[in-house]
């Protein structure tokens, strides 16, 4: 989809901001410890991603290629919100969202890249730098209004609970990201969600 998008002329290069994986203290806003730490069982991730066979693979490799990518996907999610948002406000101010600080009410980790995306590309090879900044700071301007994350949606999931190919509550993070940073804003009180996924049978 990704390669699509930039072929396609729809994107450039430049309008892509790449998530990081989502560190436990970002997780742990909608998570319980105990069902964060359910998910070093491959039993339990079979029967939340609905994949019967993951259930005999080593959990180091159920990691890997299942929950990492989505860790990314969920980083993606609200950072995507924070592009939209961040970038319709300064819309109506006539100028770019203020990029030359970190956001304080953003999580800090030991890794960070440039770039989730005013189409935020949610990708698992996203590369990093060993700096310590903000994981939802921005670094250059973006279309005013609006953002793609093209993994996530995982609506299925709960604070405690995964299942439906949701293992992280990344939309429930997102909305509750905005609340916390903006509160009192009347735009952050409703929030609409439009299931389109697709399902078996």
């Amino acid at each position: 989809m990704y390669d699509r998008l930039l072929g396609d002329d729809l994107l450039s290069s430049s309008d892509v901001y790449e998530p990081i994986e989502a560190p436990l203290s970002l997780l742990q806003w909608v998570h319980t410890d105990e069902y964060l730490e359910s998910l070093k069982s491959s039993y339990n991730c079979a029967t939340i991603l609905e994949v019967p066979p993951v259930a005999i693979l080593p959990n180091s490799l159920v990691q890997k290629k299942a929950l990492k990518p989505m860790r990314f996907a969920t980083t993606g999610t609200v950072l995507g919100a924070k592009l939209a948002v961040e970038s319709m406000a300064a819309k109506k101010k006539g100028k770019h969202a203020d990029q030359s600080k970190d956001d304080p009410a953003a999580f800090t980790g030991d890794k960070s890249t440039s770039s989730s995306s005013s189409s935020s590309s949610s990708s698992s090879s996203s590369s990093s730098s060993s700096s310590s900044s903000s994981i939802l700071s921005l670094s250059k301007p973006v279309r005013a209004g609006w953002s793609i994350n093209l993994a996530g949606g995982y609506h299925h999931c709960s604070g405690n609970r995964g299942g439906g190919f949701c293992a992280y509550a990344d939309l429930s993070l997102a909305l509750l990201y905005l609340m916390k940073k903006y509160p009192g804003d009347e735009n952050m009180n409703r929030f609409m969600i439009v299931d389109l996924d697709a399902h078996q049978g």
